[in-house]
């Protein structure tokens, strides 16, 4: 089973810093590269992931980066966000809440280490219940 998702920049981190590769994160961005979780996507999003990567913080490789862009890119599938009228905190997490509600017709998550940024919706989802998602079907 497939099931389509808007990845919060958050997790790409969490998932590319883990030290545990049974952690939930990394098991997410697993799903995505073997096709199992569909990326959502939209440009401000995966503007969003090339800039949060590139920082020096992090010191991830360009190579690194640019092949999780990447993929994002070519296996996303791009979406027109949803206006919405909710209260999300941080301005930059709005894209995210828009372009998953653009494609609740396909039952898209949005998979977050923030659900408290968002409104309670139970399609906002952690790293952990999507994974649970994904093994249930």
């Amino acid at each position: 089973m497939r099931v389509w998702a808007v990845i919060d920049t958050n997790v790409v981190v969490s998932a590319i810093m883990a030290r545990h590769a049974d952690s939930a994160v990394v098991k997410v961005l697993e799903a995505v590269f073997d096709g199992r979780i569909v990326p959502v996507v939209h440009a401000e999003i995966l503007k969003e992931y090339r800039e949060v990567l590139s920082r020096r913080k992090f010191g991830f490789s360009p190579d690194k980066i640019a092949a999780v862009v990447n993929m994002f890119e070519a296996e996303g599938e791009m979406a027109t966000p949803t206006l919405a009228d909710a209260n999300v905190p941080d301005p930059k997490d709005r894209i995210f809440y828009e372009v998953v509600l653009s494609k609740r017709n396909l039952d898209a998550k949005l998979v977050t280490g923030n659900k408290a940024h968002f409104p309670v919706k139970p399609f906002i989802v952690s790293a952990a219940e999507m994974m649970a998602l994904l093994e249930r079907n």
